[in-house]
């Protein structure tokens, strides 16, 4: 064998290193799998990497994209960079709470809807920005917000959209 040839790294069943430098990996892919992180898969990337699941429960709370509850039937998320806060999402955002009955991080006692604050789009140009579901909509008002929800099905909203 040449000296200089590096052995390749051990996996972990995720294909990914087993080593501290896949927690982060892991830990997105064990969310993509149910939509949130459970006590069964934390436990699981602790054991894979060695660390207790303490430490694993420390690092996915330390970022706001994990979850430890399953989320909604319908996810909206408010944009709150800069640009977005400057062209109203701060109302945009008061707005869908009073018709959703929760704030940021919480899911609706029916498990139809949760709502996120969403720290940067990448769609600074479309400001204010709201996404149901994944589908990024721009230049949002609050009568928008309300029809947005009302397409989604919430029963507040429904009530609250005017006559076109």
């Amino acid at each position: 064998m040449v000296a200089n040839q590096q052995q390749p790294l051990p996996k972990t069943a995720g294909g990914f290193p087993p080593d501290r430098s896949s927690l982060l990996s892991l830990l997105q892919k064990a969310q993509e799998e149910k939509g949130y992180l459970t006590r069964e898969a934390v436990a699981e990337i602790a054991r894979m990497l060695g660390l207790s699941p303490n430490e694993v429960y420390s690092v996915a709370s330390f970022f706001a994209g994990f979850r430890f509850a399953p989320p909604g039937e319908h996810t909206v998320a408010v944009c709150l960079c800069p640009a977005c806060r400057q062209q109203g999402a701060g109302l945009i955002l008061k707005t869908i709470e009073r018709e959703l009955g929760i704030t940021p991080g919480r899911t609706t006692s029916d498990k139809k809807y949760t709502l996120e604050a969403a720290p940067f789009c990448g769609c600074s140009p479309l400001a204010p920005v709201v996404a149901v579901d994944g589908g990024l909509h721009g230049r949002v008002t609050p009568i928008r917000a309300k029809e947005l929800l009302a397409q989604t099905g919430a029963c507040g909203a429904s009530r609250t959209i005017p006559a076109r």
